[in-house]
């Protein structure tokens, strides 16, 4: 299994703020590891913050999330919980930012 243990973008941890937020994901006093979820393209991952309303364990709360995929939330026209790698770069579109290797 594939886990996100840090997301931090423009100073904002996002993995703790979306897991300490009753937008209808998680509501764990995170932040706790996310798993990747295959979208099925390649190198496509959705972030599976899991959703309470459906599992209130954090160690499982992925499970139901693949049938629940987009709860709605959305940022620069991207899902929040998308990210792909793209010829190397890792791209997470709702925040408008791409992550390459330094040289």
């Amino acid at each position: 299994m594939l886990l996100l243990k840090k997301l931090v973008i423009k100073d904002i941890d996002v993995l703790k703020f979306v897991q300490n937020q009753d937008a209808g994901l998680v509501n764990w006093p995170g932040p706790t590891p996310v798993a990747l979820w295959s979208t099925g393209r390649v190198g496509e991952f959705r972030l599976a913050f899991g959703r309470p309303k459906l599992n209130k364990s954090p160690n499982v709360g992925c499970m139901p999330y693949w049938a629940t995929i987009d709860p709605g939330l959305n940022s620069n026209g991207a899902p929040i919980d998308l990210l792909f790698w793209n010829r190397g770069v890792l791209t997470y579109p709702s925040a408008g930012v791409s992550f390459a290797r330094k040289k």
